[in-house]
This record gives C-alpha cells, sequence and structure tokens, in this order.
C-alpha cells in the first residue's frame, strides 16, 4: 500500500525464493523490486531487499540512501508522499 501510494506502480509475486524475484525483474522488465525475506539465516540477514532493474540486490549505500529518505519523510522533512498519482497493485498469476 505504501508503495502504490508513492505511485509505483507493483506487481506483487506472492511466496516466492528470492532468486526468482532477481530473475523476474529482469524477464518482465521491471524497473526494481523489493522481497521481505525471513529464513533460516542469522536475524541480520533477513529484512526488506530491494533489487535494481538488473536483478541484483542494491549495495548497502544504496540500501541506506532509500532508509534515510524514509526516515526524513517520517519526521515530515521531506515530502515524499503526494508527488505521484497513486500506483496500481496487480497479482501475478500463479
Amino acid at each position: 500500500a505504501g508503495v502504490c501510494a508513492a505511485g509505483i506502480d507493483v506487481l506483487d509475486l506472492g511466496i516466492v525464493p528470492t532468486p526468482t524475484l532477481a530473475w523476474l525483474i529482469k524477464t518482465l522488465g521491471a524497473n526494481g523490486g523489493a522481497v521481505v525475506s525471513a529464513s533460516h539465516n542469522p536475524a541480520d540477514y533477513n529484512g526488506i531487499k530491494f533489487f535494481s532493474r538488473e536483478g541484483i540486490k542494491l549495495t548497502e549505500a544504496e540500501e541506506d540512501s532509500i532508509e534515510g529518505l524514509l526516515e526524513e519523510d517520517r519526521k515530515g522533512r521531506r515530502g515524499l508522499h503526494g508527488r505521484a498519482q497513486e500506483g496500481r497493485l496487480e497479482r501475478h498469476p500463479a
């Protein structure tokens, strides 16, 4: 909902392995992707992982930049909301 509110169209893949997301980003020509992960890995490796349009996980510096924008928005310092029309949510056929 938050991503759509920012004007981004979303394709919900449901529950898929993380490598599937990376492959589908390239296959479908998406601009990027995000996956919520929680697994057998240590807690430091779980969370939200973002991928580029090439299907490659963003660097820590790029993720830190996104976190900074979200934190600024949360504190009301930057208007991320209202900058674009609401996006669409589409479910990928199983």
